[in-house]
C-alpha cells in the first residue's frame, strides 16, 4: 500500500467526521466561531480575575444549594419552552391539512421529508440545545465570576449619586414613590415579581431560539447573540465595576444614609410576608454571596441594569411589524418599571444601558455583515 493510499484512508474517518459537522452547522459555523471566540475569551478574563482577586472566605453550601434551586427551577421553564416547540411545529404543519381529511398522511410525508434531508434538519434540534446550554452556562459563569469580585475592585460607591440622579429626573422624589399606589394591590406586586423572574427563562429561550432557527434572518439572529454578549460583558462588568453600586435594597446596608428605600423596603416587607416574593428571596441570597463571595454565582450590580438591557435587544430583535413592536415595547416597559418598583434598581440603571444596548447592537451588526 502506497503512503498517498494510506493516508487516504487515514483520512476517511475525519472527512465522515468533518462532513457530519458542516452538514449540522453549515452556514452558521463562521458566526458560531465569533460567539466561541467571544464565550471563551470572557471565560478567560474570569478566571484571571479569580486569580488575582481570589476568594477569602469560606464556601457556603446554604447559599450553593439556594442558587442551585434557582437555576434548576428557571431550567426546568426552559425544558418546557423548548418542548413547547413540538406542538407549535405540528399545529402548523396541521394547518397544512385540507379541510376534512387526517394529518396523519401530512404528518408522515413530513418526517419522510426530514428523513431525507439534511441531518441539520434530524440532528440540528439536540445539537443546538446541548450547544445552547453550555456557551449560555460558560457566559453567565464568566459573568458572575467577575461581578462577584466587584466590590473588591472598586467598592461600592455611587449609590447616594444615583439617588440624586433619580430625584432630579423625577422632580425630587424616588421614582417608586409615584407608583406607590401599586403596593395597595399585592396581586400586582406578585405579577409584577414573576414577570421579572420569568425574564430570565425569555433570555435562555431567545438565546437558544436565536442560535437554532431563523431562517433567511441569519443575521438578526446572530446579531442578538453577539449584541447579547457584547451588553452583558461591557455593561454588566466593564461599567458596572466603574460604577460600582449596589441599589436601592442594599442602599442602607451600604451607605449608613437615611433614605425613603427603608419604607419601600417595609411595604415590600409586608407583602411578602402574606406572599413570598422571589424579590425577597433573590436580594437576601445575592447579599448572603456578597459576604461570602466563595460561590463565585451571583454578585450585586445595579448599575447598568441587565434586565432592562436584555429586554431592549428583545425589543430590537423582534420588534418587526406594529403588533411586536407593542408587545415588546411594553414587555421592556413593565421590567423597566418593576426594576425600581421591587427596589432593584435605581431608574437610572435602566436609562443609561439604552445607548449602550443600542451601539451594542449596531456594533454587533456590522460584525455579522462583516463575517458572516
Amino acid at each position: 500500500m502506497s503512503s498517498q493510499q494510506a493516508g487516504t484512508l487515514r483520512a476517511t474517518p475525519y472527512s465522515r467526521l468533518n462532513n457530519y459537522f458542516w452538514s449540522v452547522f453549515d452556514e452558521d459555523w463562521p458566526l458560531l466561531k465569533i460567539v466561541f471566540f467571544g464565550v471563551f475569551t470572557w471565560l478567560a478574563l474570569a478566571f484571571i480575575s479569580a486569580y488575582f482577586i481570589p476568594d477569602t472566605t469560606g464556601s457556603s453550601a446554604q447559599n450553593s444549594a439556594q442558587y442551585l434551586d434557582y437555576v434548576v427551577r428557571n431550567g426546568q421553564f426552559y425544558l418546557a419552552f423548548v418542548a413547547a416547540i413540538v406542538p407549535v411545529k405540528l399545529l402548523k404543519v396541521s394547518k397544512q391539512t385540507p379541510k376534512g381529511q387526517s394529518s396523519l398522511p401530512v404528518f408522515q410525508e413530513k418526517f419522510k421529508s426530514w428523513q431525507a434531508g439534511s441531518k441539520k434538519e434530524i440532528f440540528g434540534f439536540p445539537v443546538f440545545f446541548i450547544l445552547a446550554m453550555v456557551m449560555f452556562s460558560i457566559y453567565l459563569f464568566a459573568y458572575s465570576t467577575i461581578k462577584t469580585r466587584i466590590p473588591e475592585i472598586i467598592p461600592y460607591r455611587w449609590d447616594d449619586a444615583f439617588l440624586k440622579m433619580d430625584r432630579v429626573i423625577f422632580m425630587g422624589k424616588d421614582p417608586w414613590q409615584y407608583f406607590a399606589f401599586l403596593y395597595e394591590y399585592p396581586t400586582i406586586i406578585r405579577m409584577m415579581d414573576f414577570i421579572y423572574d420569568f425574564w430570565a427563562v425569555l433570555l435562555v429561550s431567545t438565546w437558544f431560539f436565536a442560535l437554532r432557527f431563523g431562517g433567511r434572518d441569519k443575521a438578526k439572529r446572530f446579531q442578538f447573540v453577539i449584541a447579547l454578549l457584547l451588553t452583558w460583558f461591557v455593561g454588566g462588568n466593564v461599567l458596572a465595576i466603574f460604577l460600582s453600586s449596589g441599589g436601592p435594597v442594599y442602599y442602607g446596608a451600604l451607605t449608613g444614609l437615611p433614605s425613603t428605600y427603608s419604607e419601600q423596603m417595609a411595604i415590600l416587607s409586608t407583602i411578602n410576608a402574606q406572599t413570598p416574593l422571589r424579590a425577597f428571596e433573590y436580594q437576601q441570597l445575592l447579599w448572603d454571596i456578597y459576604e461570602s463571595p466563595s460561590v463565585g454565582l451571583g454578585g450585586i450590580s445595579a448599575m447598568p441594569s441587565m434586565h432592562c438591557a436584555s429586554s431592549f435587544l428583545l425589543f430590537l430583535m423582534f420588534g418587526r411589524t406594529v403588533l411586536t413592536r407593542l408587545i415588546f415595547g411594553a414587555f421592556f416597559v413593565l421590567i423597566f418599571v418593576s426594576s425600581f418598583v421591587l427596589a432593584w434598581h435605581y431608574a437610572v440603571d435602566g436609562l443609561f444601558v439604552l445607548p449602550i444596548t443600542y451601539a451594542c447592537w449596531g456594533l454587533s451588526g456590522w460584525t455579522v455583515r462583516k463575517f458572516a
